[in-house]
């Protein structure tokens, strides 16, 4: 009888080492990102969308291509774009994030209940706003993130949807991020200023783009990466 419970115990004993060394395993093999960011992760490149941009002084749009990275030091995903021969990076922490996709809600509900009005005065912010940040500069759009842009700021984000005219010269609603003009808090004067753009979206790319902002999607990204090996001392 002793000799059966002792053989019982042994075995759960082993078994609750077992788990604790997968748990344990699991844990350093698939880093978890929190809103403060994990350190010593490289920047990854999660995707690249299409977005409509307001032509100055025009009611037309052009669509331009839009590289969405994911930055897990920070938690912050970034949008870099080129407008009007300026690359700019648009920051979103998770709180915007999550704020852009409840605000697409509330569009696409307008949309099918055909509540859209044609009155920008009251529909540029009509889903919120929010407080950003973003990086712009001369420098050619990279790709990446090692190049300097040189000026930075913490512009207003309104959340919102304007029409605009398409090819076909048909009036069209989008879902809209207007980024307000803000001060560049590098510079030495008070004379640096960023852009004020509109960055408009259909349905279909503001889906995209929600995907791509998920953050259980972000994760995956991060755990689907091999762990690196410490490099060894021998040359």
């Amino acid at each position: 009888m002793w000799l059966k419970l002792k053989a019982v115990l042994i075995s759960l004993m082993v078994g609750v080492g077992a788990l604790l060394f997968l748990s344990l395993y699991g844990c350093v093999s698939k880093p978890r990102v929190t809103d403060e960011g994990v350190a010593d992760l490289d920047i990854i490149q999660v995707g690249l969308i299409d977005a409509e941009f307001s032509r100055p002084l025009s009611s037309a749009v052009d669509r331009r291509d839009v590289s969405v990275f994911f930055n897990p030091r920070d938690n912050n995903v970034y949008l870099e774009f080129r407008h009007q021969g300026m690359t700019f990076r648009q920051y979103w922490n998770s709180a915007n994030r999550a704020a852009f996709r409840e605000a697409l809600e509330k569009y696409k509900a307008d949309y099918e209940a055909r509540n859209l009005v044609d009155k920008p005065s009251r529909t540029q912010r009509i889903y919120g706003s929010l407080r950003g940040m973003i990086l712009w500069g001369f420098a050619p759009q990279m790709g990446g993130f090692g190049l300097a842009l040189g000026s930075q700021g913490y512009p207003v984000y309104d959340l919102g949807y304007a029409f605009k005219r398409e090819s076909s010269r048909m009036e069209t609603p989008y879902f809209t991020v207007f980024q307000a003009q803000c001060q560049d808090v590098l510079a030495s004067s008070e004379s640096g200023q960023s852009l004020y753009l509109y960055i408009h979206y259909t349905r279909a790319q503001a889906d995209e783009l929600v995907r791509l902002f998920d953050q259980s999607y972000l994760l995956s990204l991060i755990e689907a990466r091999p762990v690196s090996e410490p490099d060894s001392d021998s040359y």
